[in-house]
């Protein structure tokens, strides 16, 4: 535990003072948002990857928000500011990161104005995904020693293409 708290002051010093530090390949800071908790867990952002990045990469590129020479399959700078672009064009908070409404309106190809009618059916239920690679979604965020969870709306899940974790549901959901 020590340890883990050492790391962790030490590398939001880094961040903090170093030039550059903030970088690729380097370890990203979680960001505060509306649900009050300091490591938010609510949205993918810079330094997820994933099946999950992969097709919001692909939407993004279809939506005309990112370049199609793009070929990162990490959410990387080009990814946040594609995102930003998107938010700015659908009237959100423009803060790049893929929280639900961003990611319901992606994926579902509808406006904010439908997604404030509920224009959007589905199960809001909240479950978890790994932002390292993960390829299946979990009711509870410690699945399988899962690290670096995100949390999203089963819908989204579903609309990812993301099966349901076995252990989870059981063998026959």
């Amino acid at each position: 535990m020590k340890r883990t708290v050492s790391v962790l002051l030490l590398c939001a010093f880094l961040c903090a003072c170093v030039p550059g530090a903030y970088a690729e390949n380097t370890i990203y800071t979680h960001m505060n948002c509306r649900c009050g908790l300091e490591n938010c867990v609510c949205f993918m952002q810079e330094g997820d990857s994933g099946p999950a990045v992969r097709e919001c990469i692909a939407l993004l590129k279809k939506h005309g928000c990112l370049a199609e020479e793009h070929s990162q399959t990490v959410f990387d700078a080009a990814v946040t500011q594609a995102v930003i672009s998107f938010q700015a064009e659908m009237g959100f908070e423009q803060n790049g990161m893929l929280d639900d409404p961003t990611l319901t309106c992606l994926l579902h190809g509808v406006t904010r104005e439908m997604l404030d009618s509920d224009g959007v059916s589905g199960d809001l239920t909240e479950v978890w995904i790994s932002s390292r690679g993960g390829v299946r979604c979990h009711i509870r965020k410690s699945c399988r020693g899962m690290k670096n969870a995100r949390k999203l709306t089963a819908r989204n899940a579903e609309a990812l293409g993301i099966e349901k974790c076995r252990v989870c549901y059981g063998r026959h959901w």
